[in-house]
């Protein structure tokens, strides 16, 4: 995929910052240096054929080790790819894997044999791209994690997906790839990239016309749901298929709150009572920090849940609620004082860590998210829990083999009552694989001989 088939100026596949450089966005904060590897480079002109970008040679440093040559670059790609990239497994038990069109788009990863697609690096060689790349990248993600890389799932776009989880290290540069710009009409245009935008904006704009039928955050209150009416005064108590929903912060003076709280702020279960009306296998939620009458962003932080966060549905044409639980695949973030300005990063959840993606460089691996991404967050991808989703959201790196056999719990959908969230719930822990008896720990201070009595007791 690539840029392969399009007018390609001069300059193309160029960025303005190293691949992990020190050189960065005005308004970006330094990165903590991760890692001391060696780096070596790969010159774009060295890129796959299917990943097209047959410009002029400019290096991309990797975090790969010494330089091979072109003879040895898929090898190389593929070790880079498994350890610096968020890459997702086909689910071929649950989905044709045909359908994926795997030989154009999909490749074996090393690590486990497995064929998978991942999430690319993306350019921004003009300071202006970060949010469309931001926005691409957490889109991306979600698609894998719920097998939707097919084309039935989308109404237009599907050669812009398969170019963005293309299994290809080197990065995609959208400014000049065909299928994206080919959707740059009406709202946003191709000379729009020019300058910075508005993510929330863009974000309701490219879900709209790319159509995917995998995503709904469709809402409205219960007297529109059970009346079928729409009242003037409620014209602006509803959400839009494939625009995100907006949640406002319940104190702009708060240090932080949490989304839980947020989100049933925002459902209102004893007023307007708001939910989604059409369940799918994603939602998007948005924040909006620009706080209008003070001229300034509010720099709140909101904690995540580390497991599941429940979402309110509607279960019937009554009106009936019903809490279905979901987990936080990714996130955007915001550096900066205003939505116009700053810089857009995306952190995907992957195998029980953050991988946080920006431009023109290998994403960083972070065990939690700083409070400089919790206190900027914009926006949230929460997809449901499938088995393979969970596997791939918490669970390291594993051969096939020991993969097969692995146990992944998922949560079944919460009973209408109440509006506990799940990740409150206590956690159960799997049960151990070794037989024998159970034994409770001994109190601290216990003597020895009170510890072989009690053993032998038990024994008895």
């Amino acid at each position: 995929m690539g840029c392969g088939g399009t007018t390609v100026g001069p300059k193309q596949g160029e960025s303005p910052t190293n691949w992990r450089g020190s050189e960065h966005h005005p308004e970006h904060p330094q990165d903590p240096p991760v890692g001391t590897r060696d780096h070596s480079s790969i010159s774009l002109a060295d890129e796959a054929p299917a990943g097209g970008c047959q410009s002029e040679v400019h290096p991309v440093s990797m975090d790969c080790g010494t330089q091979d040559s072109r003879g040895t670059l898929e090898p190389l790609a593929n070790r880079v790819i498994s350890q610096h990239l968020a890459t997702c497994a086909i689910d071929t038990e649950a989905t044709d894997a045909a359908a994926f069109n795997a030989d154009q788009a999909a490749g074996k990863d090393d690590v486990d044999d497995r064929i998978k697609h991942l999430v690319r690096v993306l350019e921004n060689d003009t300071a202006t791209m970060c949010f469309a790349n931001a926005t691409m990248v957490a889109l991306a993600w979600i698609t894998l994690l719920c097998q939707c890389l097919i084309p039935s799932k989308w109404m237009f776009g599907y050669e812009l997906m398969r170019g963005l989880c293309q299994w290809n290290p080197l990065p995609l540069n959208l400014r000049v790839f065909q299928p994206f710009l080919w959707l740059l009409f009406g709202e946003f245009t191709v000379a729009d990239l020019a300058v910075q935008q508005d993510i929330l904006e863009f974000i309701s704009f490219i879900t709209d016309r790319l159509g995917p039928t995998f995503i709904s955050c469709s809402w409205c209150t219960r007297f529109q749901h059970t009346t079928k009416v729409s009242h003037p005064i409620l014209d602006s108590e509803k959400g839009a298929r494939h625009s995100p929903i907006l949640l406002r912060f319940i104190n702009y003076m708060d240090l932080q709150c949490s989304l839980a709280d947020l989100i049933m702020h925002w459902h209102d279960s004893s007023g307007l009572c708001r939910a989604g009306d059409q369940a799918s296998s994603c939602i998007i939620l948005m924040i909006d920090r620009h706080i209008e009458t003070q001229n300034r962003k509010c720099p709140q932080k909101i904690t995540l849940p580390t497991d599941f966060i429940s979402f309110p549905f509607f279960a019937d044409d009554m009106g009936t609620i019903t809490h279905i639980p979901f987990r936080v695949a990714a996130v955007t973030f915001h550096l900066g004082a205003s939505p116009n300005s700053g810089h857009h990063r995306t952190a995907l959840r992957y195998r029980g860590q953050w991988m946080v993606y920006d431009d023109n460089r290998l994403p960083d691996v972070v065990s939690n998210l700083a409070d400089d991404v919790l206190c900027n967050l914009t926006t949230m991808w929460l997809i449901k829990p499938s088995l393979h989703a969970v596997r791939t959201l918490d669970r390291p790196s594993e051969p096939a083999s020991s993969a097969s056999t692995a146990t992944v719990h998922t949560a079944e959908p919460m009973p209408s009552t109440g509006s506990r969230d799940p990740a409150d719930r206590p956690h159960i822990a799997e049960s151990s694989d070794a037989a024998g008896p159970t034994r409770t720990h001994d109190p601290p201070g216990m003597s020895e001989e009170h510890k072989t009595k009690k053993q032998k007791s038990a024994d008895d």
